[in-house]
């Protein structure tokens, strides 16, 4: 994350940011008359000579600055992770049902359009966080697939119930933490089964 101070220019730089803002025909929405540009001059001018020069109290609070910032991304990281997770299970439900293929460019689409960007820099940030949840989210759900397809217990489980699509199904519990390859959940998922193929009393 980049912060104010980072900013790295000499102290006798300054006058030239004045120089330039002092010209007739420089103007901003908020820089129009001779004395908005002196209190721009005596204010802004200061602000920066001090954080040019490192002194306090200024570079504490910029440090506080520094931090709001910081727990902001990390929040909104948090929140495209978890976005990113939902995602993911829906894509392996329809990857496991139908042979959907799952992109990353449809994900970052979705994302977009739910978290409307409104700059480059925010583009960039939802790209970073779906690139490093993605990563980390997606090789997990892949070896719980990967566990549940090659298990001989799932296997003989799918053999005791040919007509359904128990594997995937079970791979799918095993990505939404619904089920474990240990011998409780799958007799119990071996009961379900039983009942899904009993006929209705």
């Amino acid at each position: 994350m980049a912060s104010l101070l980072d900013i790295e220019y000499d102290i006798l730089s300054l006058p030239a940011l004045k120089k330039e803002i002092d010209k007739e025909d420089f103007q901003t929405p908020y820089l129009k008359t001779k004395e908005d540009k002196i209190l721009f001059a005596k204010y802004v001018g200061g602000f920066l000579a001090d954080i040019i020069q490192r002194k306090e109290p200024m570079v504490s609070a910029i440090k506080e600055l520094d931090k709001a910032q910081k727990q902001l991304e990390n929040h909104n990281v948090t929140q495209i992770e978890k976005l990113v997770n939902n995602w993911l299970k829906k894509a392996f439900f329809l990857h496991l049902k139908d042979g959907y293929k799952i992109s990353k460019n449809i994900l970052l689409k979705h994302l977009k359009d739910k978290l409307k960007p409104t700059n480059e820099r925010d583009e960039k940030r939802i790209e970073y966080a779906v690139e490093k949840a993605l990563k980390k989210n997606r090789l997990i759900m892949h070896k719980r697939v990967f566990r549940a397809k090659k298990h001989d217990k799932i296997k003989e489980l799918q053999e005791r119930h040919p007509n359904l699509n128990v594997i995937s199904a079970f791979a799918y519990g095993m990505i939404e933490d619904r089920a474990n390859i240990k011998n409780v959940d799958i007799e119990y998922w071996d009961k379900i089964l039983t009942l899904l193929e009993s006929k209705k009393t």
